[in-house]
């Protein structure tokens, strides 16, 4: 497996499997280099024929240009995971001449899987079997891989997104109201929704939230 892009999710990737080596490719060779971890080889596009397989971890803007420029460079039927949430693979696939496109979606925030060191959830659809059970097989123990639709999670990542931008938003503006210093509002934003989003899954409420959401209960059901 080569692993193109070096970015959030990437990183996220490359960083969960520890000590196992992992092939990357990235635009600027140096970043690869000069990261920490031990287990990263920089591979260059004279190498990209050696492998049968490619999470392109790249984002949507960079697709065009990168297949256009190496393409050519992987051998034909090489299977090309691709993660791009806002590209389907009817967009993909005509960019990608010879290549086997599967739509490969992370359900997540790539960025706080690094920080959780949490891994996460990549969504392939149905009809790929084999190909999940590759990339499965690859990943390290922290990533799943399930089958869904792709539409699914793009709907899904932009709710969770709006969501919690809404919330965050609403929030910073209720705190800036009370005489609370800048330090613990910063803090409470970044700790408490964390916080009662973890027990909210976990079924582990402290006593003010259970009442919350006693009432959004209520107020569901009236409606």
């Amino acid at each position: 497996m080569l692993l193109v892009g070096y970015g959030k999710l990437g990183r996220a990737v490359a960083v969960s499997k520890n000590n196992d080596p992992v092939n990357v490719y990235n635009r600027t060779e140096s970043k690869i280099k000069e990261e920490q971890e031990a287990n990263l080889i920089y591979c260059g596009p004279e190498n990209f024929h050696l492998f049968s397989s490619v999470l392109l971890c790249l984002p949507p803007q960079a697709y065009e240009s990168f297949f256009t420029k190496y393409g050519s460079y992987f051998k034909e039927g090489t299977i090309i995971y691709h993660t791009a949430t806002a590209m389907m693979q009817s967009e993909v696939q005509p960019l990608a001449q010879g290549l086997k496109v599967v739509p490969c979606k992370f359900a997540g925030h790539a960025l706080q899987s690094i920080e959780d060191r949490s891994g996460g959830v990549f969504v392939i659809p149905r009809g790929y079997r084999e190909e999940r059970k590759g990339l499965e097989d690859w990943l390290s123990s922290s990533f799943k891989v399930i089958e869904g639709k792709e539409e699914d999670v793009l709907e899904a990542n932009k709710a969770s997104t709006e969501e919690a931008m809404r919330m965050i938003y609403s929030l910073q503006k209720r705190l800036e109201k009370s005489s609370l210093p800048d330090e613990a509002a910063k803090q409470i934003i970044t700790q408490i929704p964390r916080g009662v989003i973890k027990s909210y899954l976990q079924g582990n409420h402290g006593h003010f939230a259970k009442k919350v959401l006693e009432e959004l209960t209520s107020e569901g059901e009236e409606r």
